[in-house]
């Protein structure tokens, strides 16, 4: 009899171990003993950069119109509106036709130091009387407190504006300005006694001019010029010396529509416009 063949045993596949994952230590151990922390620094995040907005479109039918305020130091006497034009076009890099003299104004600033009690509404009426005008073309502010060095007494400093009729009052203003008995006068008239008053600085004259220029139709507004470029232009051509401020007299430029004539006289119109007159004048026709 054969003897069988035996059946071999499967050897096992072994089950491969794991490796295991190294362990990171925690850069800052809550060891109270150690209070360094050796981990390393996060990178701060790369900011996104901001687009630069594009500037809005201008309305091709639209005429944009920058106006500002001109405050000029100087011997009003010497100004002159013409010349003043000229100077602000060639400091704008316009023509003068474009540029116009909205309105002219002159001033007279004076510093007072007042010693004893007095408010900026009596200060306001004292200096009017003296000065021969009425109240409201006057304006006074109080800009600091500070104690004499002769006297140690408290003195209150006020600015006086007296704005002027015309450039020819103006010499008689910076005079009155400076008359102190006049205006000591006039606040003991408001029952304001005991009080010491002396000019701080001397009176300043300004020419207060406000402007406009206009833009090529269909083009950005034009920026106001800077003010040394101002103070250059009205040198040059007025042959004087001044001190130039500018502030803006709107937020942003106004923009209007300008109507062009046409060679009859007449306004000209849009395409729409006169389409829809058209329209209407044919529905009359046939009604």
């Amino acid at each position: 009899t054969p003897t069988p063949t035996p059946t071999p045993t499967p050897t096992p596949t072994p089950t491969p171990t794991p490796t295991p994952t190294p362990t990171t230590a925690n850069p800052c151990p809550d060891d109270p003993e150690i209070d360094l922390c050796d981990g390393v620094p996060t990178p701060s995040p790369t900011p996104t950069p901001i687009p630069t907005p594009s500037p809005s479109p201008v309305d091709p039918e639209a005429t944009l119109v920058t106006s500002f305020e001109a405050s000029l130091e100087m011997n009003v006497s010497e100004f002159d509106e013409a010349k003043f034009l000229q100077a602000t076009a060639q400091a704008s890099g316009v023509n003068a036709a474009d540029v116009t003299v909205d309105k002219v104004s002159f001033e007279v600033v004076t510093s007072y130091s007042f010693t004893g009690s007095i408010t900026e509404s009596q200060a306001t009426k004292a200096i009017a009387k003296a000065a021969g005008v009425n109240e409201k073309e006057v304006t006074v502010a109080a800009s600091e407190a500070r104690r004499l060095a002769s006297t140690r007494r408290l003195a209150t400093i006020m600015v006086a504006t007296i704005k002027a009729s015309s450039a020819d009052q103006v010499s008689e203003l910076v005079t009155k300005a400076q008359d102190i008995d006049s205006i000591k006068q006039a606040a003991s008239d408001l029952y304001l006694l005991n009080l010491e008053i002396a000019v701080e600085t001397a009176p300043k004259t300004l020419v207060k001019v406000e402007i406009s220029i206009k833009a090529q139709k269909g083009q950005p507004a034009v920026a106001k010029p800077a003010a040394e470029a101002l103070v250059t232009a009205v040198e040059e051509v007025l042959d004087t010396t001044v001190e130039v401020s500018i502030t803006d007299k709107v937020e942003d430029p106004t923009t209007t529509t300008v109507q062009e004539e046409t060679t009859d006289g007449a306004m000209g119109y849009s395409n729409s416009a006169l389409g829809f007159l058209l329209l209407i004048a044919r529905c009359t026709v046939l009604v």
